[in-house]
């Protein structure tokens, strides 16, 4: 490929990704972040025995963290596992004591996650 291919190429994928220059700051989208988990081929995804998955977090298709899930994978399923990276993008990682917490503002009507109230309190109003 030439550079100007690679280039054109580089800058589309770029543009795709919701990431926009305004000024100084680059602004990313919370989906451009995400919780990235092995999914087997029966469909389930690498757990422990009190339900807690093998996942990681990055940005959504981070190559790195997708070759760690799979040395991960290789360790925990064996070689040849048959399968493969799966990311749920704007997710993140919580401990327990965060998902109860979650679980009690969820009921008493609010955002469950603190985070979310946080993003939108800075966020710009577009109306």
């Amino acid at each position: 490929m030439n550079r100007f291919l690679i280039r054109n190429l580089l800058y589309s994928r770029w543009m795709n990704s919701g990431i926009v220059k305004k000024g100084k700051n680059i602004v990313v989208p919370q989906s451009a972040f995400g919780v990235c988990l092995w999914k087997m081929p029966d469909g389930g995804f690498i757990a422990d025995g009190d339900g807690n998955y093998m996942c990681a977090e990055g940005m959504v298709g981070d190559r790195k963290v997708e070759a760690q899930m799979l040395e991960a994978a290789n360790y925990w399923a064996g070689k040849d596992n048959g399968g493969k990276p799966h990311w749920v993008d704007g997710a993140r990682k919580v401990t327990d004591g965060e998902r109860s917490e979650q679980e009690g503002r969820l009921g008493q009507g609010e955002l469950p996650d603190p985070v979310e109230d946080a993003i939108i309190e800075v966020a710009p109003y577009k109306g």
